[in-house]
Parts: structure tokens; C-alpha cells; sequence
């Protein structure tokens, strides 16, 4: 989220972050403490005190909702390409955007890179705002034709955000920050020869999936799991790199680990046994043995 900042504030702690009235900061994260936000300008991060900046509020802003929460949303309320950007639930301080196509609705993470810029393929914007914008007139998708649409929801609708009110005083007295100080903010690190972003699963049967490309980008679009029909035929396969699971029916993954297949209808999500243990992988994490 963009914000403009109303005054200058001068850090006086080695965690908050310096800027000027005019200023565009980007805010990271909202829910570090009551009185300060967590933000980002010119690639450096700090705390920022809220009365200072005034947040420039979006229809498809929708902060700490939930990945099934998105969906519901979505589904009864939207058509194709509408959308909403959220908290990442996995990553704090990260965003989400869910958008509907179809009867499914599609999750892209937004990554951001050294320089703190956004992006989920290639292009690369300064702001999260500058992006959703891009993909207004160019596919979030790789495979298929999707553009973000803004959409308004019928019901349940969302309270706006009340921004502090701003005292007569030309500078405002910046808030004390709370006794507890918030966790370090992990700048994300760009490997040279990431592993593959895990594929999303999806409660919706999705249409067909083109299985992107890992050498053409280092974070390919996240593809949905469908049912599998039983396998045919034993085979195995080794673990290329290690994958962390994110749900019940999930296996975890070390490389070099060898899995057994059981089930690989699926192009992207295969099912197998490894140390005893059997459950879904990702299909680009691993390497089929002869």
C-alpha cells in the first residue's frame, strides 16, 4: 500500500525510518504496533508513525483476510478478473492477490526483490499500487487471458480505513511505540538458482494447467492441484530440492530424498511415499528416476 507522508519525521531510534512531507512511502505492514506501521523508501525499512502519513485507500485493498475468506468473496460476489490484494498469511509483511476467473479463483504471492520493488513474473514495479495497474491492461496469468477488474461487493461490505486525525499542530507528536518491540523486518533474499515456488492447490477444479518453465522464471505461476486417478505403475523419483509443507496432505522434502510415486495424474501436484510417509509434492521439486 502507498502512502503520503504529511510531515517531515526525523528517526531518533535506529528502527524507524526518516522522510520528508510529499514523500510516497510504501507501507509493508500494518500490524506491527497500534501506532506505527512498518514501511519501505528508497529500498531501506523501518517504522513510520501514523499520524504522520495519510494511506491511500483502495477498493481492492483488504488487509488480514483470509486465503478462504478471498475465495468466498470472490466466488459470490465477483466475475471474471475481479480481485483483491490481502496479507500473505504465510508471510506476514508479504501480499496476496486472489483473483476469480472461471467458477476458480487464482492466488499470486507478490515478491519483491533487493531493491524492494514488486513483481510476480518478470516486469518489476516500485509500488504494489503500480502493479495492480500494469495488470489491468496486461494478463496476471501466463497461460490464460486474465485482467484485474475493480469490483464493489454487494454485501458484507468492508468498514473503510479511519485514518487518525491530524492535531492543528504543524508537526504531530510522534506516538510512543508499544513496550514490546516488533520483530526484525527479513528483507526477502534473491538466490542465484532458487528452487521452484511451490504449485497453489485450489478447492475449485481448475481448467488445464501449462506447467511453466522453471529456468524462465525463477517463481513460476502457481498451477491447481485436481483430483488424481490411482496410478498405474510403481516409480520413483529424487528430491532436487526441499519443500516444506504447507497443508495436511502434504509431504515433506529433502534433497536427495527418494519418493516412491503413487499417483502422477496430476501434471503439476504428484502423490508419493517417502520415509514412510505418504502425501502431495510438488511435481518440479523432483527428478524421475530410471
Amino acid at each position: 500500500m502507498e502512502a503520503l507522508a504529511l510531515f517531515d519525521f526525523e528517526a531518533t531510534q535506529t528502527d524507524e525510518l526518516s522522510f520528508k512531507r510529499g514523500d510516497i512511502i510504501k507501507v509493508l505492514d500494518m500490524r506491527t504496533d497500534q501506532n506505527w506501521y512498518t514501511a519501505e523508501r528508497h529500498g531501506e525499512e523501518g517504522l513510520v508513525p501514523k499520524p504522520y502519513i495519510e494511506l491511500k485507500d483502495h477498493d481492492w485493498w483488504y488487509g488480514r483476510t483470509s486465503r478462504s475468506e478471498a475465495e468466498r468473496i470472490l466466488k459470490t460476489e465477483g466475475g471474471d478478473g475481479s480481485f483483491l490484494v490481502r496479507d500473505s498469511e504465510a508471510n506476514p509483511g508479504d501480499f496476496s492477490v486472489s483473483v476469480k476467473y472461471g467458477d476458480a479463483v487464482q492466488h499470486y504471492k507478490v515478491l519483491r526483490d533487493g531493491e524492494g520493488k514488486y513483481f510476480l513474473w518478470v516486469m518489476k514495479f516500485p509500488s504494489l499500487n503500480t502493479l495492480i495497474k500494469y495488470h489491468k491492461e496486461q494478463s496476471i496469468s501466463k497461460t490464460q487471458h486474465i485482467f484485474l477488474k475493480d469490483f464493489r461487493r454487494k454485501s458484507d461490505q468492508v468498514p473503510p480505513v479511519v485514518q487518525p486525525s491530524i492535531s492543528m499542530n504543524p508537526s504531530p507528536k510522534a506516538p510512543v511505540k508499544s513496550m514490546v518491540p516488533p520483530g526484525p523486518v527479513v528483507q526477502p533474499s534473491i538466490r542465484m538458482n532458487p528452487s521452484p515456488k511451490a504449485p497453489v492447490k485450489s478447492t475449485v477444479p481448475p481448467g488445464p494447467v501449462v506447467q511453466p518453465s522453471i529456468s524462465m522464471n525463477p517463481s513460476p505461476k502457481a498451477p491447481v492441484k485436481s483430483t488424481p486417478p490411482p496410478a498405474q505403475q510403481e516409480q520413483f523419483c529424487e528430491a532436487l530440492y526441499e519443500f516444506q509443507p504447507q497443508n495436511p496432505d502434504e509431504i515433506r522434502l529433502v534433497v536427495g530424498a527418494k519418493i516412491r510415486i503413487i499417483n502422477r495424474a496430476d501434471a503439476n501436484w504428484w502423490e508419493g511415499e517417502c520415509n514412510g510417509r505418504r502425501g502431495m509434492f510438488p511435481a518440479t521439486y523432483v527428478r524421475e528416476l530410471d
